[in-house]
C-alpha cells in the first residue's frame, strides 16, 4: 500500500495491486491525495483546480471504461494547450509585426583589392 505523507510515493506496482485488490481504498486514497496535492496550491489557483478536477471526475463518472476516460481528458488537455498557445500567439503579434516592419538599410562600400 502507497504510504501516505506529505511526499506521496508513487510506486505504480503497489497502485495497481491496491487497485485489483483494495479498490475502495484505493479510489479513497487517490482522492485523499488530489485533495491535499489541490489544497497545497497557491490559494489564487484553487478555484481553477477544483473546477478542473471536477471536470475530469465528471468524465470519469460519464464514460464506461478507462481508455474512453483517458482519451477525453487527453483531448481536454490538447484543447488547453491550443488555447494557451493562440493566447501566446496574441500577445506576440504585436511585437513579432513591429520586428517585420523594420526595415533595415545601409550603405554598401565596394572593397576595391590593392595592388
Amino acid at each position: 500500500m502507497p504510504k501516505q505523507n506529505s511526499q506521496p510515493a508513487y510506486n505504480f506496482d503497489q497502485w495497481v495491486k491496491l487497485a485489483i485488490e483494495q479498490p475502495e481504498q484505493f479510489e479513497q486514497l487517490r482522492q485523499t491525495l488530489i485533495r491535499e496535492l489541490i489544497s497545497s496550491a497557491p490559494k489564487v489557483q484553487l478555484r481553477k483546480l477544483r473546477g478542473l478536477q471536477w471536470q475530469i471526475d465528471m468524465i470519469r463518472e460519464k464514460k464506461s471504461n478507462p481508455l474512453s476516460v483517458c482519451i477525453e481528458i487527453n483531448k481536454m488537455m490538447w484543447d488547453s494547450f491550443i488555447t494557451l498557445n493562440k493566447k501566446q500567439e496574441e500577445i506576440l503579434a504585436p511585437i513579432k509585426n513591429k520586428a517585420n516592419s523594420i526595415k533595415i538599410t545601409a550603405d554598401i562600400i565596394p572593397f576595391v583589392p590593392k595592388k
